[in-house]
């Protein structure tokens, strides 16, 4: 076929394809590009059907069994990182299971810092009165560079790795909003004694 697309529905590659096309040089099996191209359509896809697809994995992962708001959010999350449908469960871990920073790791020295508490303290203080819902929690991050007066990386960094064990990860209004008030709570809480102590033994 003389059309460049990378994608096509079934339909269109039933109408495009003739015999006179395919080339003879042998089939080159391209497992980045398959991981490429399979990571692109889960992107596409629907956070509710995705879901309703994995939802199996997640029940007999972690008990949950419908893909109700919060289950189709936490799936909505991790989704900019999923390749293949496997890869849910495990992308799902954080929400579920508490993770013992190594004091070594990356995440473990960006804890490191006296600055961090600053940070964990201010959201602990005014954390109390947040109405968990996508706008307010939205502007209460947002307003964090104003209120604490330090740079981004040693403001949402450490909260992200404090709510998620990771540099890298879902946007941090959507960890909120899935973790809930109790849990963010306990979390900033644990992480604030982990950069207590790591500043003492330096």
């Amino acid at each position: 076929s003389k059309d460049e697309r990378e994608f096509f529905t079934k339909e269109e590659l039933i109408n495009l394809f003739t015999l006179e096309s395919v080339n003879k040089a042998p089939a080159v099996f391209d497992l980045e590009k398959l991981k490429w191209m399979n990571h692109k359509y889960i992107l596409e896809k629907d956070s509710k059907e995705l879901c309703e697809e994995v939802i199996q994995d997640i029940k007999t992962s972690y008990g949950i069994s419908e893909c109700n708001e919060k289950t189709v959010l936490m799936v909505d999350a991790v989704k900019g990182n999923i390749n293949f449908i496997k890869d849910v469960k495990d992308l799902l871990a954080p929400f579920f299971e508490k993770k013992k920073i190594d004091k070594n790791s990356p995440e473990g020295k960006l804890l490191s810092d006296a600055d961090v508490i600053k940070t964990f303290d201010y959201v602990l203080r005014n954390i109390e009165n947040l109405e968990f819902e996508k706008t307010a929690v939205e502007n209460f991050l947002e307003s964090l560079r104003e209120k604490i007066k330090l740079p981004s990386k040693k403001i949402y960094h450490p909260l992200r790795v404090a709510l998620f064990y990771s540099k890298n990860g879902p946007e941090l209004y959507k960890l909120f909003l899935i973790l809930g008030k109790d849990e963010v709570k306990f979390r900033l809480k644990e992480a604030l004694e982990f950069t207590k102590s790591s500043i003492q033994e330096q």
